[in-house]
């Protein structure tokens, strides 16, 4: 392309290019006579000198002509021309991250600063399409002008949610992809959190797109600290064990954490405290006891000390402790529970979290539902469609059946009127075919199961792995299973029903079906299905992120009520729930901010959900070109320089490529050249 001038006008002063030339001309040297005899000897010599001399004025003549043509060349600003369209009928867009991380220090005052500079580069009818992250309700198909965007930054601040700026981007792509111009251009606005673009892979759109991202400048990343989990451990199964507390503490920065302070909070109140020592980018898990006796919801948080970015210093927990479940246990024969009553209660004279009944089918097991929190079904027959008909309600209003077939449990029937009628589904018998031997074992486990927690430790080997013989499955797929066998069959599978599930243990305890009883896992794993079916009857205790939709469950069997939703400022917003799925379904929009979100029907408290600071919130690592190269493979990065101004470099990649520097430099390498020529050449 051809060169053009910021600054025309200054190319008037090539003309003082004259003024070395005139010097030269007015400087040349005059012949003088001087008389000499033998003049003969010395011509030749005279001719040498005179050419040489000749040839050293001319050099010194061209390199201070171009000296001086190169300095005003550098005044004149001259350019390489973008091709860019004229601003005035361009279309921008503004990704602003007003993610929770914009909390840390000045971080958003640079941004505002940013805008602000920004509208004042625009030119006079430029629009800006205004995208958020995370996305906003102003986010929208409508244009703006660059002031009005500004303001809008202003006025906004920080959110608690975690930003997801890839998305945003994409969101900008699609929007000014539609809009004429040459050259598009998206002005990134935020800290830069690696975090922001993880998982996110180009679409089509920004894989094509040919505009300009400029990056505006964001703050160095910054050493923090940071509370990433906090829980309330499943309540051991002995009642004399404490409960525990546990929460985990990850050190995001380059600098080692020596003696850092971690508390422990159940309600208001300090129960624990511990000191933490944390290498650069570790993490550890801290945990202590609580005795709590009575049941309920046991909700707090653990904190440890503030540092640069106090917001993600603490983290809430909740969860409903039930020191004593009531668990109806109805075998075929009293054989069958033997190994279920020594798991759930392992010593009379041990106190333990579980009081178990037993019944066999003869005995009207099905009256005793009402007084139960969970059922065992173990190689049980089912005598009549009435039993069916109870235990069916039993678990729509919430409880919880652990189904363990056998040689006397009569599929058919349980097919029939249970199964079928409840699920649509069907149990089917099969035998193992395992590694050739006619058994099989069970595979490795989830470490993030819930239903698991507890069972297996870190990295489960066994010793003597159980062997299953005869097995059932379900005849439709589908079924979540968090356990399986080592042939991919389920060993255990979920089936929700209303508000409660039954789990279907596959392989079976009976002697003839597999030796699980005696295998060291059985007794963990009885007891942690035993503590899970219990725990639905109980108030839920969740988790959530701030941001998130909260979803309360409320039983439809009991009429009227008002619901409210308590945020952690105390204050109650009410929320209209609705049938869905044979429950009564309230939800709360937005949870904010992190805290404890407690739900009411009429004063009574039925969910307590905590809500936390998204963790990646709090790594404060950068993203570079080459990441950014990655999402916009055919976009031009332009990563802006703190130390410049913002106007002079934006003005400049709009305009083309200066060339004011090496103007400069050709006329100082010049004026070194003429005076070299002048030291050297005498």
């Amino acid at each position: 392309m051809t060169p053009s001038f910021l600054h025309a006008a200054v190319l008037a002063g090539l003309a003082g290019v004259l003024l070395p030339i005139l010097i030269h001309l007015l400087a040349r040297p005059r012949p003088r006579t001087v008389v000499f005899s033998h003049l003969r000897f010395l011509r030749s010599v005279q001719e040498r000198k005179a050419r040489s001399f000749k040839l050293r004025r001319f050099l010194l003549l061209l390199l201070r002509v171009l000296a001086a043509a190169f300095l005003v060349l550098a005044f004149s600003r001259p350019f390489i021309p973008s091709g860019r369209a004229s601003a005035s009928k361009g279309v921008s867009a503004w990704v602003v991250d007003r993610s929770a991380s914009l909390m840390a220090g000045d971080a958003w005052t640079l941004v505002r600063g940013h805008a602000a500079r920004l509208a004042g580069l625009s030119s006079a009818g430029e629009s800006v399409a205004l995208e958020w992250t995370p996305r906003s309700g102003s986010s929208g198909d409508s244009l703006t002008d660059a002031a009005s965007a500004a303001a809008a930054v202003e006025k906004n601040d920080p959110v608690w949610s975690a930003g997801d700026a890839a998305d945003a981007i994409r969101r900008a792509v699609l929007k000014i992809g539609r809009m004429p111009d040459a050259d598009p251009e998206i002005f990134l606005l935020t800290d830069g959190q690696a975090s922001g673009f993880r998982n996110r892979k180009p679409s089509e759109e920004m894989e094509k797109w040919k505009g300009t991202l400029f990056v505006l400048p964001f703050r160095n990343a910054m050493d923090n600290a940071a509370v990433t989990d906090a829980a309330v451990d499943p309540a051991p199964l002995r009642r004399e064990e404490p409960l525990r507390l546990r929460a985990v503490i990850r050190n995001f920065g380059a600098s080692e954490i020596r003696g850092r302070m971690v508390r422990f909070f159940v309600g208001d109140e300090a129960v624990a405290q511990k000191t933490v020592d944390l290498k650069p980018g570790a993490a550890v898990m801290e945990s202590v006891p609580v005795m709590e006796e009575t049941a309920g919801f046991i909700r707090g948080k653990a904190q440890t000390q503030p540092d640069g970015f106090p917001q993600d210093d603490e983290r809430f927990f909740a969860a409903f402790h039930r020191p004593l479940s009531r668990v109806l246990l109805v075998g075929g024969r009293t054989a069958d529970l033997s190994s279920f009553t020594a798991a759930l209660e392992p010593r009379p004279d041990s106190p333990s979290r579980f009081r178990t009944e037993l019944r066999t089918p003869d005995q009207a097991w099905a009256a005793s539902l009402g007084r139960s929190d969970a059922v065992f079904l173990v190689n049980c027959p089912l005598r009549s469609a009435a039993d069916a008909s109870s235990l069916r309600r039993f678990i729509e209003s919430g409880g919880g059946a652990l189904f363990v077939p056998g040689p006397d449990s009569d599929l058919g029937r349980w097919n029939e009127f249970l199964f079928a009628a409840a699920w649509g589904d069907s149990l089917v018998q099969a035998g193992a075919a395992g590694d050739g031997s006619g058994t099989l074992t069970l595979g490795p486990p989830d470490p993030d199961e819930p239903l698991l927690e507890g069972v297996f430790e870190p990295g489960w080997t066994p010793r003597r792995p159980p062997k299953f013989f005869r097995f059932v499955r379900p005849s439709a797929a589908g079924r979540r299973a968090p356990l399986r066998f080592t042939d991919g069959h389920p060993f255990l599978s979920e089936w929700p029903l209303g508000r409660g599930r039954l789990i279907l243990l596959s392989g079976g305890t009976d002697p003839d079906w597999s030796d699980f009883a005696t295998s060291p896992l059985f007794p963990a794993l009885a007891a942690r299905c035993g503590q899970v079916l219990a725990a639905l009857r109980d108030g839920a205790a969740g988790r959530a992120l701030a941001g998130d939709s909260l979803v309360f469950f409320s039983d439809p069997a009991v009429s009227g009520g008002r619901f409210q939703v308590e945020t952690p400022s105390g204050e109650r917003v009410s929320v209209l729930p609705r049938l869905a799925g044979g429950k009564l379904r309230a939800t709360l929009k937005s949870a904010d901010s992190p805290g404890l979100y407690r739900f009411f029907r009429d004063d009574s408290l039925e969910a307590v959900t905590a809500v936390n600071l998204d963790p990646d919130e709090s790594d404060f690592r950068t993203i570079d070109e080459a990441g950014l190269k990655k999402l916009l493979p055919s976009a031009r990065i332009v990563m802006l320089n703190a130390k410049e101004p913002l106007e002079d470099q934006i003005r400049s990649r709009r305009r083309g490529r200066e060339l004011w520097r090496e103007m400069l430099l050709l006329a100082l390498l010049c004026l070194i050249a003429e005076t070299v020529v002048t030291a050297v050449w005498k």
